[in-house]
């Protein structure tokens, strides 16, 4: 079974580095928010007829291409900065990283939005751009999947006294398939939720 888990592709993305310079402090905030906050809490799986992506969203065939290259180079950098277990293995999923920070892109502006897409080596990508490149991957990745069980879980938690912009909310539903939801930060059963 192939599993996205979007909380394993965030475990040292604080650490990341680009071309040896830390990422500023902003940044490291927004993935630490973000790795509170999207946790792979729902999980989709595959059945006969199944669509991951809404079925009003418009995108090629072929725009998964796009974010290929980067995919792979971001895993390659992710390789390097990540420590092996005990046994000498390294388990990364640079497309749920990929996937996770793409979310994010859609609500983020102005320098955090440039350094997300510099992280993800996309530099100044539209989200529309990106929005249709992941759900056409994640497509590939369903329609080629036809002997193994594939799994996709996206969410987003937030601090139930805040809300997310519609246009945001829509995005991640439509193109991710991403469970929405709030919750009390200050309440202990929150992270059991999350993790459910």
């Amino acid at each position: 079974m192939l599993l996205f888990v979007t909380k394993l592709s965030l475990v040292r993305l604080n650490d990341y580095r680009k071309d040896g310079v830390m990422l500023s402090n902003r940044i490291k905030f927004t993935v630490l928010l973000l790795g509170m906050m999207l946790f792979s809490g729902c999980g989709i799986e595959k059945s006969e007829g199944y669509s991951f992506i809404a079925s009003d969203v418009e995108f090629g065939e072929e725009d998964y291409q796009k974010i290929i290259p980067s995919n792979n180079e971001l895993g390659f950098k992710l390789l390097t900065e990540i420590d092996e277990d005990v046994e000498g293995n390294i388990f990364i999923s640079p497309s749920s990283l990929m996937m996770a920070l793409s979310m994010v892109y859609n609500g983020a502006d102005g320098e955090t939005k440039a350094e997300i897409a510099r992280a993800l080596h996309l530099d100044s990508i539209d989200e529309n751009v990106l929005n249709m490149a992941n759900a056409s991957l994640v497509t590939k990745l369903y329609k080629d999947t036809n002997k193994i069980n594939l799994q996709v879980a996206n969410s987003i938690w937030l601090n139930e006294n805040y809300h997310f912009k519609e246009i945001f909310s829509k995005s991640n539903q439509d193109y991710y398939n991403a469970k929405i939801e709030t919750i009390d930060i200050f309440d202990n059963k929150s992270a059991n939720l999350i993790n459910q």
